[in-house]
């Protein structure tokens, strides 16, 4: 009898992880796949604007149509010079300027910054290179100023001529001015013009506290502190924070990830809610959390401990969320993507999800700023881009 059991759970875990074309499975639920999108089976980062998905990878820069989110339509390619190879990119919000950051050349060094002009996706060009630029770039202003995840501060104004006006680790750092010491920050987003948020990270072994801030940055060289959130225990760092209804939500989100010395940790680094309204010493309070459970993939979770970093990658706010709440997406690492629900007591409600067994997905984009966009677009570290569609209730 034991056998036999064994037989026919064996079976439905094979049907339910290979099932029909179309069918639904227990690896989706409030989403529907549509299928990958051609080309981006390497890729490393991707932006959303208006009506355009530009998605870098190992081949350059790739722009597609998205005037039919379901369906992208490439319509334009920039090639990275020589060997490069790509680390990360931004893109402004009016699809005019995009900023490329590589590793430097295969099998070398020489880290650098490449100011494209993506305005027209069929002739793209590169304006400037600010080279050495070993950071990751976070645009202020639609790209009018970068600020540096080590700290230096870009002037953009002038596209063709980048003049770098803060360098990190110095006095003139935007992360020294505001933190007081020197951090990674992994994280920066403009919730309205002149205000951001940021996620700083720390290595392994690090038992600092470290404090999410909201800062006033219409002076970019002078940023100031309007207010903090703190991480709960020494174990935590941040990949992202952001502040839904631009910064009108009564709540605060932050992602967070375990440290190197938990590589064996026994669950998922919780994303954290804090309350705005609930401050102590100028930091926000925490007020709930949520948890993507381990499971055994039959009831949508993966059945094994989280491999890469024990905890989450970025977050998209939905484009109706208000201030009494809404939807928001979650890239989950190896939990997927996960789309929750954050209501007006500031609970997180898990909505829907897409799973795919043995890969990672670390960024999950809406697929325009219409308030009734259903669409997402999102990147898994092995298979590429994927389109999916959001089936439940907006």
């Amino acid at each position: 009898m034991g056998r036999r059991w064994l037989v026919l759970l064996v079976a439905l875990a094979v049907g339910a992880v290979v099932a029909p074309a179309g069918a639904s499975t227990p690896l989706e639920s409030g989403l529907e796949r549509l299928g990958p999108v051609v080309g981006t089976a390497a890729a490393v980062d991707l932006a959303v604007t208006p009506d355009r998905l530009f998605v870098l990878g190992s081949g350059g820069l790739l722009a597609y149509d998205t005037s039919a989110p379901a369906a992208p339509v490439l319509v334009g390619r920039l090639d990275l010079p020589g060997r490069r190879v790509a680390a990360s990119l931004q893109v402004s919000p009016s699809g005019r300027l995009a900023l490329i950051r590589d590793f430097g050349v295969v099998g070398g060094s020489d880290d650098g910054l490449h100011v494209v002009d993506v305005h027209n996706p069929a002739a793209m060009r590169v304006l400037a290179d600010v080279p050495s630029f070993t950071e990751t770039p976070f645009c202020l202003a639609d790209c009018s100023w970068v600020y540096g995840s080590n700290g230096s501060v870009l002037d953009l104004r002038i596209p063709a001529a980048p003049r770098l006006v803060g360098a990190a680790r110095t006095p003139t750092s935007w992360i020294r001015r505001s933190y007081k010491q020197d951090l990674r920050i992994s994280s920066v987003r403009e919730v309205r013009p002149g205000l951001v948020t940021t996620a700083p990270v720390k290595g392994i072994f690090d038992d600092r506290i470290l404090l999410l801030h909201v800062l006033d940055v219409r002076d970019p060289k002078r940023p100031r502190v309007v207010s903090s959130a703190a991480s709960t225990n020494d174990r935590h760092s941040f990949p992202d924070a952001a502040w839904p209804a631009q910064g009108r939500s009564r709540f605060q989100l932050a992602q967070s990830i375990f440290n190197g010395e938990d590589l064996f940790c026994t669950s998922p680094a919780p994303l954290f809610v804090y309350d705005t309204a609930r401050l102590t010493a100028k930091q926000f309070t925490p007020v709930g959390q949520y948890t993507p459970r381990k499971g055994t993939y039959l009831d949508g979770s993966p059945a094994a401990n989280p491999r890469l970093s024990c905890g989450g990658g970025q977050l998209d706010i939905h484009p109706a969320h208000t201030d009494r709440g809404g939807l928001l997406v979650s890239a989950q690492l190896e939990h997927g993507v996960r789309i929750l629900r954050l209501d007006r007591a500031g609970r997180l409600l898990e909505q829907g999800w897409a799973l795919t067994p043995s890969g990672s997905t670390g960024q999950a984009l809406w697929a325009s700023a219409k308030r009734d966009e259903r669409v997402l677009y999102a990147l898994d570290d092995t298979r590429g881009v994927e389109v999916l569609r959001y089936t439940a209730a907006l």
